[in-house]
């Protein structure tokens, strides 16, 4: 966590991006209410990030879809992007990602497309300026509640930090990272509604291959592929449903739900993606294969333990040398 001296910045939206907004760890505790956890999709990433500028990782930072923003700088800062590979410069000089940057005063920063996966996120060193929605910082653009009235970047907005002097160089271990974002198979705990799926169906679901569709966002992911056969289309009573949880509906065809997701639901939910593999799915871009493999919950919370000791030792000292292929594990 950062102890230096603070001094006011401010960073003015010169483009906003195709989706561009403020998250940060997720708003809990108000399912009942009807509020999605919202926050970072990604949340490893996020905290990574955070970590770089020496933040507290549950910070609120900016994530980024698919193409970024341009935003400049009033004062010096510490930045860090990281997340999906994005062809990024500074005043028009590339600058490489998953490590802290200096931004000197008046300069802009301008994110293009991300590469390969979905979201990137910025990191700045400091504090936003802004007050907390039940507890969170996050948008939520359903409701229309965090900051910015619950709704995306614009041009012509300005963020307010209390921004901190730059301390120690602070990059991404490669290889530490390459094990978080391994591309294997989405790893899942049974769900609640097996008895609703016959052997057939349950086996089916596990062996064949899907394809995320261009009808997925930040509320869930849809598969296309060959259906689930059976007695899937059974319509229960709406109840809660957790993060990660993999519904089927009445065509067969899994859907992930996600960080933005309904907090009740009447589909029947075959599996949950465990928490280890979150943020993997929050990477995953229309075409995209996805497929699954079983734990039991015991080794679900070892896949967990494990994730947690990566990010523990993920940041180092001192910066590495830049390549295309950087930040794009």
């Amino acid at each position: 966590m950062t102890t230096a001296p603070s001094y006011p910045l401010e960073v003015q939206v010169r483009g906003g991006g195709l989706l561009t907004t403020i998250q940060d760890l997720g708003r809990y505790g108000y399912a009942h209410l009807g509020f999605s956890p919202c926050g970072a999709a990604d949340r490893v990433a996020a905290r990574i990030a955070n970590q770089l500028v020496g933040n507290p990782e549950e910070a609120p930072l900016l994530e980024v879809t698919l193409l970024g923003p341009t935003l400049q700088f009033s004062e010096r800062a510490v930045v860090a992007i990281t997340g999906s590979f994005i062809d990024c410069s500074l005043d028009g000089q590339s600058i490489p990602t998953w490590q802290s940057i200096e931004v000197q005063a008046g300069s802009a920063l301008r994110l293009g497309a991300t590469v390969q996966n979905a979201r990137s996120y910025v990191a700045i060193a400091g504090r936003l300026r802004s007050e907390p929605v039940l507890g969170s910082f996050s948008t939520d653009l359903g409701a229309g509640v965090g900051p910015l009235g619950g709704r995306a970047l614009l041009p012509g907005d300005v963020l307010s930090w209390d921004a901190m002097t730059p301390g120690a160089s602070r990059r991404a271990d490669q290889q530490t990272l390459a094990l978080l974002y391994n591309r294997g198979p989405l790893r899942v705990t049974p769900g609640p509604h097996l008895d609703h799926f016959s052997a057939l169906a349950r086996g089916h679901f596990l062996s064949k291959r899907f394809v995320v569709t261009h009808q997925s966002n930040r509320s869930g992911l849809r598969l296309h592929g060959e259906p689930l056969p059976g007695e899937h289309q059974t319509q229960l009573l709406t109840e809660g449903v957790p993060l990660g949880a993999v519904q089927v509906p009445g065509d067969g065809l899994p859907v992930i739900l996600f960080v933005d997701q309904q907090t009740t639901g009447g589909y029947p939910v075959i599996a949950s993606v465990i928490s280890a593999d979150l943020h993997r799915v929050a990477q995953m871009l229309p075409n995209h294969e996805a497929w699954f493999e079983e734990l039991t919950f015991g080794n679900a919370i070892q896949e967990l333990r494990r994730r947690e000791d990566l990010l523990s030792k993920v940041v180092v000292q001192g910066r590495a040398p830049f390549s295309a292929a950087a930040g794009n594990p």
